[in-house]
């Protein structure tokens, strides 16, 4: 169980392990439920919701006292009522809204690594009945089936994005998307695609800028560093040791500052 209850609950005064229905904005997850159960794709469920002037998630949490939102909103009071595709896309996934807890959403970090990727949906472990419902069971399993027929495969196109979730917009912090330039007459794909920021190709100049950068710019500019690092590890023995040793320090005090936090 989270600091805060997810958006369409309370926690439970009595039980602050116990979820309860949120009547303010209950009825919003409903809706949102409805339109995909009517076969609305999240992209129409998202404009249907702003049409509405409704909170995001983000901003009523913070007006219910919710910290670390605020940064949000701080320079554009509209963004308080724009829902992002993600938010809708959290909400119509998460099996909370069919009273079901679920956990172990990531994979678990391996030595090598400290990145935990996320699993789909369909991996999470769920456990069953442990609050009241805003949908049935048989309404969430609906919606499931429909958003899972419409995903696309992968490798859409023939390109391959191996820097997918990882590289982000420097202005707006949000993640950058592979763009097709099917402008372009050039043989190989990667040379046909762009990066682009992912919140302005949403939602325009109400939150951020256009700028782009050439996938083959960006995986030239990554096997540059790459290589410096390399011919380092080969050549430079005490320049490795230092990376090393500052890596180490780094870890140790990122599990030390976890430690405090939960303390």
């Amino acid at each position: 169980m989270g600091t805060y209850a997810p958006y369409g609950y309370v926690k439970d005064p009595a039980d602050h392990n116990h979820l309860l229905i949120d009547d303010k904005v209950a009825h919003v997850v409903r809706k949102i439920f409805d339109l995909a159960l009517a076969g609305n794709g999240i992209s129409k469920i998202r404009k249907h919701i702003n049409k509405q002037h409704i909170l995001r998630p983000a901003a009523y949490a913070a007006e219910q006292g919710a910290t670390g939102y605020e940064r949000y909103f701080e320079d554009n009071e509209e963004n308080r009522y724009i829902w992002s595709e993600n938010s809708v896309r959290g909400i119509l996934r998460s099996p909370i809204y069919a009273g079901n807890l679920a956990g172990y959403k990531r994979i678990a970090a391996n030595m090598k690594s400290k990145k935990r990727p996320s699993k789909l949906p369909e991996e999470w472990e769920v456990i069953p009945d442990t609050h009241e419902g805003i949908v049935t069971q048989e309404e969430f399993d609906t919606v499931q089936q429909l958003i899972t027929s419409r995903r696309l495969p992968e490798n859409k196109g023939g390109f391959e994005n191996i820097f997918a979730g990882i590289i982000k917009c420097a202005d707006c912090g949000y993640a950058l998307r592979a763009m097709s330039a099917n402008r372009r007459k050039r043989p190989d794909i990667i040379d046909r695609v762009q990066y682009t920021c992912n919140n302005y190709g949403r939602y325009g100049n109400v939150m951020c800028t256009a700028h782009a950068i050439e996938a083959r710019d960006l995986f030239n500019a990554v096997l540059a560093d790459i290589n410096r690092f390399a011919d380092m590890a080969v050549n430079d023995e005490r320049a490795v040791k230092e990376a090393a040793r500052y890596q180490l320090e780094r870890e140790r005090g990122e599990d030390l500052s976890t430690t405090h936090q939960r303390q």
